[in-house]
């Protein structure tokens, strides 16, 4: 009995370099981002933190 031949779904048109790169210009992005500041934040209700969290999102 023969084995089923292997269905290819996809093909990867990039090479692992040109991937990377991609990968690394996106980080750069992402750190170019203010964040979440550091430390710890008490609030009063889940209101309040839920409030402050949109407003540092900016939405």
């Amino acid at each position: 009995m023969k084995p089923e031949p292997i269905k290819e779904v996809g093909v990867v048109r990039r090479t692992a370099w040109e991937r990377f790169v991609r990968l690394q210009a996106t980080a750069a992005l992402l750190a170019q981002k203010k964040g979440q500041p550091k430390g710890v934040f008490r609030f009063r209700s889940h209101e309040e933190c839920d409030q402050w969290t949109r407003k540092r999102i900016g939405s």
